[in-house]
């Protein structure tokens, strides 16, 4: 590593770090919790590249569990969050310059289906409550359901809207875009399958219990995703780089 990049990683780790600790919600079956620091981790492996990324991934991942008191987190998260960085930035220098090509495009349309595909079945099976709209007037009181009515429909909407709008950047805007989604979806798949593994086998929880957090891991990628290709493509563009 030269001097630039040991600088971007201490820099970006204390990023990782902050953005994890920032917010939180804790998950009591597996005595985890859901964080929006998935971002930073990306956006260190886009800007800074794959060292850069399994660097701050990894040790600012690890640090936010040590200050946030989820210690027994802490080596998976080091090693998952590393190879979570590492792959994205990977993936992301590899592929920057390639992908003006037709197969690239088919590659970046099918990417932006998955991940409209997670967000709406995560989003309808995990994060979807009951409500309740009432009308009280002299002489009627009517209540109406609309469990469906807001809720689906709410996640329903906003999927469609995360897929037309991948699509358009890929297809009529920068089908560079292509090689963030296809890193990040890599990185953030093994990431979810790396915690699953971790919590059913090294902490013990069983299979039953870690699947618990799929749902909330899921989440985070998929936040992460939509988050950090916002920010690494005006990076670019402010920048000036293109490939």
């Amino acid at each position: 590593m030269d001097k630039k990049e040991v600088s971007m990683a201490a820099i970006f780790t204390a990023f990782v770090a902050v953005s994890t600790m920032s917010f939180t919600l804790y998950i009591p079956a597996t005595r985890g919790y859901f964080n929006l620091g998935e971002a930073f981790v990306y956006i260190s492996a886009m800007l800074g590249g794959p060292v850069v990324g399994a660097l701050a991934g990894g040790l600012g991942s690890a640090f936010a569990d040590i200050a946030l008191g989820y210690s027994i987190y802490a080596p998976g998260t080091l090693v998952i969050k590393g190879l979570e960085g590492f792959i994205v930035g990977y993936i992301f220098r590899k592929y920057i310059g390639r992908t003006a090509e037709k197969t690239w495009r088919i590659i970046g349309i099918s990417l932006a289906l998955l991940i409209s595909f997670l967000l709406v079945y995560v989003g309808l099976n995990f994060f979807t409550g009951e409500a309740e709209a009432t009308i009280s007037i002299p002489g009627i009181n009517l209540s109406i359901p609309i469990y469906f009515t807001i809720y689906h429909m709410i996640w329903l909407i906003l999927s469609l809207a995360v897929f037309i709008l991948l699509s358009f950047i890929v297809l009529r805007v920068d089908p560079s875009i292509s090689a963030s989604v296809l890193g990040t979806t890599l990185g953030g798949l093994m990431m979810i399958s790396g915690y699953f593994l971790y919590e059913a086998f090294a902490l013990r929880l069983g299979l039953a219990v870690a699947t618990v957090e799929v749902p909330f891991n899921t989440a985070q990628f998929l936040i992460g995703t939509l988050i950090s290709i916002s920010v690494v493509q005006a990076v670019r563009k402010v920048l000036g780089v293109k490939t």
